[in-house]
Formats: C-alpha cells, structure tokens, sequence
C-alpha cells in the first residue's frame, strides 16, 4: 500500500458554484492551482459527482487536471482514461419509466455518459444541450448505444405509482425540488473504495470533499472528510474538518491544509 492521498471532490457546491444549475459552474484558478500541486507530489485527485459523466459541466472537466472521475453516483469510475467500472440502467427499466412519466408530462432527465436526454423539458431544460426524448421506445430505437448512468424526476412532488416505480428499480434520494434514482448497490463511498484499492491507497489516506447529503456516505467512508462551509449542519457535524465557502476556494484551503502545508 502507497502513503500517498487520494482525494475525491463533489462538484456542485464544493469544486464548483452551480450558479446556474444545469449547466452548472467552472473551477476557480486557485482551485486549480492547488489541485496541481497536490498531484505534483504524487497525491491522487479524483472528481467524485453525483452528475452523470455527460453531464458534468466542461468547464470542470477542463479546469484542471484530474486522476480520474467517479460519476452517477459510483455508476462509472474512469481512471487516466481507462474504465475501472460502469453500471448502467438497463433498457427494460428506461422503457417502464418512459411509459410512466410521459402521459405525465413531468420533466424527466436520463443522465448519461456521452449525452444528457430529457422528456418532456420545460423552461431551462428545454435545450439544446439535450437531446429530447419523446417515445417509450426511443432508447431502444433512436438511442440504442446511450449508457445511461442515472434518472432524475423534475418535481416537488411525485405520485405514489411514480415513487414505487423509482424505489422497486433503484436507489433513491428525494430532493426539494427533484427525485434522482440510479441502479442499486452503487455509491458515491463505493467509487472511492473502487478506485482506491486500483491504486493501492489506504482508506485512512482517502479525503473526501462535500457539501450535500448525497456526500455523507463517502464521507462517513472516507479517512478523512472535509465539509464545505456552505454544506448543511447535518454534513459539518460528520466532517474531520469543516473549510470555506466553495465561492471562497475551501478546496484549495482545505487540500492546502491536510497536505500541502502538513
């Protein structure tokens, strides 16, 4: 086993502002200069989102240099380019929810690896960043090679037969303003430990950053869990340290105070 660190980074929220969500934000330069350095010293950073691969903003992917990226809340694990893992939403599953949300008119979002497909968009979903669903069947026909990672449901408020539908077929959080299932026995925690034991990092040596909810079980997994200081009370009080603000750099704070001025 190595004695480097591994560090894992939730986007929204913690490496970048969703300051318009969808399409969300872009990683600050102080972020980035940290993030090299860390891995200069050999340290592995990883992005670690509940986004689906596609639809992680390019201006994070872009804005510095990663070890790999864990996406879909543990569904693909990509490391130096090589897939170390991926479990996608089987056909039968996208075709029972499209026959359920469509008569429905609720907007859907079918985050995958390449695209972002979406049924029934209204206001900013109504894109041309997204690819439009509008068949029960369209996956099986239109898009047959589309891995999808995740299914997210628009709404405040869902029916009872759309609830059942999400919690017999995935694992589910239920948001303010939306409900997002993905395939089960798949978890932010289980990427990390995934891609930690690939490179030979202990899990005391893993750090993991958030600011939600969907953060606390790689946090609670992680050696050492960092909460941002916009998260919630429930994710700080988890936390080995609490950082700044994400529009105040707490990546670059936090990765500067646990390794780069240890």
């Amino acid at each position: 086993m190595t004695d480097k660190y591994a560090i894992f980074l939730d986007v929204d929220g913690t490496l970048a502002f969703p300051d318009n969500f969808p399409f969300g934000g872009k990683v600050s330069a102080e972020n980035a200069r940290v993030i090299k350095a860390v891995r200069e010293l050999g340290h592995y950073v990883f992005i670690n989102t509940g986004r689906a691969y596609g639809w992680i903003p390019k201006p994070v992917l872009n804005g510095a240099e990663y070890d790999g990226v864990v996406s879909g809340i543990g569904t693909s694990i990509i490391f130096r380019g090589e897939s170390l893992f991926e479990d996608f939403v089987d056909r039968k599953t996208l075709r029972r929810v499209l026959e359920e949300v469509l008569p429905a008119g609720k907007t859907v979002m079918f985050g995958g690896m390449e695209n972002v497909f979406v049924a029934n968009p209204d206001g900013e979903w109504d894109s041309p960043e997204f690819i439009k669903i509008t068949a029960a069947d369209d996956f099986d026909k239109k898009y047959p090679n589309a891995n999808i990672q995740k299914v997210e449901i628009f709404a405040s408020e869902i029916t009872d037969s759309q609830r059942k539908l999400f919690e017999d077929n995935f694992s589910v959080y239920y948001h303010s303003f939306y409900v997002e299932g993905w395939n089960r026995g798949n978890s932010k925690a289980g990427g990390m430990k995934m891609a930690a034991e690939k490179l030979g990092v202990k899990i005391e040596n893993c750090i993991a950053v958030g600011d939600s909810v969907n953060d606390i079980d790689v946090m609670t997994a992680a050696g050492i869990s960092v909460a941002m200081g916009n998260a919630s009370d429930e994710v700080k009080s988890i936390a080995t340290i609490v950082t700044d603000t994400c529009e105040n750099d707490g990546v670059a704070k936090a990765l500067e105070r646990l390794i780069l001025n240890k």
